[in-house]
């Protein structure tokens, strides 16, 4: 197990934050993080989201306020940071709001009193990972991801991406890596761009495939004092850090850093690029391509890779096969645990016990109790159904969620096909 400092975790608000913190605490107190790794939670600014490039600046800094080291660049230098974007308002997962998709319990098998939730299973990457000193990786709550350690440089340079082969037709709703033919220089990078432009300029040497983007960024001690020196630039007076608590300014860590950090790519050519998808004015723009272009972006593809999106109704049941098919498990077992999901064709059903699924599947059935309903009809996410009857059949892409205040209780009717804005308390 390679150990490293600190997982950072951000949140949308204070009222979430402070759940996740009591999420962390409960686990922590039943031995399941090693005692040597901090967790902090940060939330977001006040002023609202803030992009992910926005918000990994705000969270080194509110760690930085934290910690008064007296030397803030030469404490980073000293760290190992994971850095966890996890906040947002659950609008394609509503089922797990309050818990926040980090949070989500997974059907994987353990020996814990708890559940594994999303955390669980996202740091055995982390932990077999070779870490630099003064490194800080970014990477996002709702995905799975593994692979083979041994095809990350030992150099990577001050921000280093990594990619899996992938369809075309997948890459055209992600972001893409251009690597040259050696596949050892990053030449390019695309934002969700058509197949039929993939085809002709992102193909991997020799093959049909292009480098998806994973999520995953390093940044180097380098990168990391350059985002401080980005948020202490005055815009109208004030620090950029101050336009971001105020919900003035956001930008993309994908979008406009890695796209600034492109060696062959001028100002004029990233702005007429990313400009009409990004948030931020001219004057700012040319700033983060100032900053961060003189450090080149650095990539690996990555070898015997698992990458498993977690963030939607409609994906959630077959992602959770996928990663029962992938023999996916929380980082704390070595061997299978004791406490297995009941997994059939229909569906997955875990932590629930009296419940009996039936349909033409996927479908998940979680922390439910002496619950009975009719077929599930598929793309199904069943959750905490305690002592009833449903004498009905459920559609697909319908999930059914219950939830209890004191002595009421109501269960919640969700369509895969709809977006929600959940509210706070």
């Amino acid at each position: 197990m390679h150990l490293f400092d600190t997982v950072l975790i951000t949140a949308s608000s204070e009222a979430q934050a402070e759940a996740f913190r009591r999420l962390l605490a409960r686990r922590k107190k039943h031995g399941l993080y090693p005692r040597e790794i901090a967790f902090e939670v940060v939330a977001d600014p006040p002023g609202g989201r803030v992009g992910t490039g926005g918000g990994t600046l705000w969270a080194l800094s509110r760690l930085l306020e934290r910690q008064a080291p007296a030397d803030p660049a030469a404490f980073l230098e000293s760290q190992r940071i994971l850095l966890i974007h996890a906040g947002g308002e659950s609008r394609r997962l509503p089922t797990y709001a309050p818990e926040g998709k980090l949070f989500a319990p997974l059907p994987l098998s353990s020996s814990a009193l708890l559940p594994p939730v999303v955390l669980d299973a996202q740091l055995g990457l982390f932990f077999k990972y070779p870490w630099r000193r003064g490194e800080t990786v970014v990477t996002t709550a709702d995905v799975y991801i593994d692979f083979d350690v041994a095809s990350v440089p030992e150099e990577r340079g001050p921000v280093f991406g990594f990619a899996k082969p992938a369809s075309l037709e997948q890459g055209s709703r992600h972001g893409v890596v251009r690597f040259d033919q050696h596949r050892e220089r990053v030449v390019d990078y695309y934002q969700k761009a058509p197949v039929d432009v993939l085809a002709e300029h992102a193909l991997i040497e020799g093959t049909g495939d292009c480098a998806l983007d994973i999520g995953l960024v390093s940044l180097g001690p380098e990168a990391l004092r350059a985002f401080l020196a980005l948020g202490a630039t005055e815009v109208d007076g004030a620090s950029l850090e101050k336009g971001l608590e105020a919900g003035r300014i956001r930008f993309d860590l994908y979008l406009e850093v890695l796209s600034a950090c492109l060696e062959g790519l001028s100002f004029d050519a990233f702005w007429e690029r990313v400009g009409p998808a990004s948030a931020l004015p001219d004057a700012l723009g040319r700033r983060v391509y100032d900053t961060f272009h003189p450090f080149g972006l650095g990539g690996a593809l990555t070898r015997s890779t698992v990458f498993i999106h977690l963030g939607s109704l409609a994906e959630f049941p077959g992602s959770c096969r996928d990663l029962l098919a992938q023999q996916a498990r929380p980082f704390y077992e070595a061997e299978r645990g004791e406490i297995r999901p009941s997994v059939t064709s229909s569906a997955v059903v875990h932590n629930s016990v009296g419940v009996e699924a039936t349909g033409p599947g996927p479908a998940v059935v979680e922390s439910c109790s002496e619950a009975s309903f009719g077929t599930l009809g598929g793309e199904n996410l069943v959750v905490g159904l305690e002592d009833l009857v449903l004498p009905f059949d459920v559609p697909e892409g319908i999930s059914l969620d219950e939830r209890r205040l004191g002595s009421d209780r109501v269960v919640v009717v969700f369509s895969a096909r709809d977006s929600f804005k959940v509210a706070e308390d």
